[in-house]
């Protein structure tokens, strides 16, 4: 099924050899919530940690953007964003759920773009197939995710949400 599918390609992408060591960026999209997307995501950087010890951000795009706004003018403001820019491996969980304000596509903009150009590990969750994002955040950062990411895990609507149905209800 696809979830098996998922924990599939993420394994694969998170294998000696597979994406994160070729330095491609992971994306992994359904429309439907309760899926798996951030557990799966979750699990890619327990097993990253486990086999680099490296550094991670594990972020939600919404609370990312509540963050910056809020320490706007404030000394930690540039502290927050240089935690992100930086780190060795950044998740972004539920892209495209924000608002898209000039704000908020100016810091996107900055993050992604210092992240590509630093060759720096990045992974995504949305409820946006990777080629309906240009319509949430822009074109440019869909040429950005197009161009650096492996190749994107999809899954419908048709999976279900294991938050109402439960694993074992299914």
């Amino acid at each position: 099924d696809e979830v098996n599918a998922m924990v599939a390609a993420v394994q694969d992408y998170a294998s000696p050899g597979g994406g994160f060591d070729a330095g491609r960026w992971l994306y992994i999209a359904s429309p439907q919530n309760g899926v798996g997307k951030s557990h799966a995501a979750a699990a890619l950087v327990r097993e990253i940690v486990r086999r680099r010890f490296w550094p991670v951000q594990f972020v939600d795009a919404r609370k990312l953007l509540f963050d910056v706004r809020s320490a706007f003018n404030l000394p930690e403001s540039g502290s927050i964003m240089r935690n992100l820019l930086d780190c060795t491996f950044l998740v972004l969980d539920d892209i495209g759920k924000e608002r898209l304000t000039g704000f908020a596509l100016e810091n996107f903009t900055l993050l992604l773009a210092h992240r590509d150009g630093e060759g720096l590990r990045t992974a995504f969750t949305s409820n946006h197939p990777l080629t309906d994002i240009g319509a949430a955040l822009g074109t440019h950062i869909l040429s950005r995710l197009r161009g650096r990411c492996a190749s994107p895990i999809i899954l419908t609507d048709e999976t279900p949400d294991w938050r109402i149905f439960g694993p074992g209800l299914l």
